[in-house]
């Protein structure tokens, strides 16, 4: 069996690397796309409730998602907020509890868990601060 060399040069070597790059991302990107069909997707939404009587929302607030899988945390998930209102969009999952958290103004505030499901595919999470 002979064997032939191959050399490559900068260049091709820095168009290769381009191309296997351009293509893993390509293929993340696809997967990252699609779409889970609507009728095993939940929506949580809710209001936060500022607890001071008279105040006012600053806009220095976030809310997710701690996601528990049964007993164990299997991560979070960001919630869209608009204002003192906001949503998410998860899996319907009878083993998933999701347990709502704001920060507002560097302060961390939990509200109690929350499931969709298949009967129940929406919830209301109830958030004070």
């Amino acid at each position: 069996m002979r064997r032939t060399a191959i050399r490559l040069t900068p260049w091709a070597f820095l168009v290769g690397v381009v191309l296997a790059a351009a293509l893993a991302v390509s293929g993340d990107t696809a997967a990252a796309q699609e779409q889970p069909p609507a009728d095993t997707v939940g929506r949580i939404s809710g209001e936060v409730n500022l607890g001071t009587e008279g105040a006012t929302l600053d806009g220095d607030l976030t809310v997710d998602f701690i996601v528990l899988v049964g007993s164990e945390v299997g991560g979070t998930v960001d919630a869209t907020v608009n204002g003192a209102s906001f949503f998410v969009e998860v899996p319907l999952d009878d083993t998933r509890r999701y347990v709502p958290r704001v920060v507002y103004q560097g302060v961390p505030y939990f509200g109690a868990p929350v499931a969709v499901t298949a009967d129940a595919p929406e919830a209301t999470a109830e958030l004070p601060t």
